[in-house]
């Protein structure tokens, strides 16, 4: 734009071109005029470029921390899964399979007395092993709550600005459609809602990941060998289950949870709205 006006200034009989902003905006002053065009432009040129980035700088923090809050639960369940299994495969020992962190287990007193279910080393082993991933999922609670509070704000201005995005650029396009020649620009407008739909919908995806991964927690701990084992172990068994009965989501605002349905939501709003518009623009023709 500043080229384009500097060479219409240049030639007597050029027809005078209105620079554009970077961000189309009203002010109460003229910014055709030196200095306030170039002042207004380099603020906007600023602020829109900063705003990309911490956008994108968010985007990226939440995917990373997602994806590894989601691999923390898929080893969870796969321990869950296995709590058992070299106890049983090791005759009752639970020396071979064990790794490093059932190292600082603390080892059951041996006495001489007959194996009751107090005293029995391979249910007590059992009971320790599932100690161990139950502190891991209390780990995982703790960071997916803080991973939470932190986002939480951030993540709600952000999708409420793509969301507000969406609805204005669809109704400046339906103003557009009614005047002559609008088509064109209609169709420039609409074309950023594809890439905020991206946008939200990544956040959707990153946060059904998690749902699905927590879901398996049941199963999971369902899947271990719990059948031979004490009462004590069944007691805690019990318990996980019906902890986890409730599966982690990620609620925006205390209202919308990022999950595959609140994206199947604002996908087919988004497709009534378009077609709504393209409807209205076949009857104006």
């Amino acid at each position: 734009p500043l080229l384009q006006h500097k060479a219409a200034d240049e030639f007597s009989g050029a027809e005078k071109v209105e620079r554009q902003m970077p961000i189309p905006s009203w002010f109460p002053f003229d910014v055709q005029r030196s200095p306030a065009y170039e002042v207004v432009y380099a603020v906007q040129a600023v602020c829109g470029t900063a705003a990309v980035q911490l956008s994108m700088l968010l985007d990226a923090s939440f995917y990373q921390l997602a994806l590894l809050l989601t691999a923390e639960l898929r080893v969870l369940n796969d321990n869950l899964a296995l709590v058992g299994a070299a106890t049983s495969a090791t005759g009752g020992t639970g020396v071979a399979g064990r790794d490093s962190h059932h190292q600082h287990m603390p080892a059951p007193k041996l006495t001489t007395s007959a194996v009751t279910e107090d005293n029995d080393r391979s249910r007590t082993l059992l009971y320790f092993e599932f100690v161990e991933n139950v502190r891991h999922h209390q780990a995982i609670m703790k960071c997916f709550q803080l991973l939470e509070s932190v986002l939480n704000y951030s993540i709600s201005i952000l999708l409420l600005t793509n969301i507000l995005t969406m609805c204005f650029s669809i109704f400046f396009a339906s103003v557009m459609l009614q005047a002559d020649g609008g088509l064109r620009r209609a169709m420039k407008i609409t074309s950023s809602i594809p890439n905020l739909l991206i946008e939200t919908g990544m956040f959707c995806i990153f946060g059904q990941m998690v749902v699905d991964q927590s879901e398996r927690l049941p199963q999971s701990a369902y899947s271990c060998s719990w059948v031979d084992s004490d009462a004590r172990f069944k007691r805690a068994l019990l318990i996980f289950v019906l902890r986890t009965s409730q599966p982690l989501e990620f609620t925006v605002g205390k209202l919308i949870k990022l999950s595959r349905e609140t994206f199947l939501k604002i996908l087919n709003s988004s497709y009534t709205l378009i077609s709504l518009l393209y409807q209205f623009q076949e009857s104006n023709d």
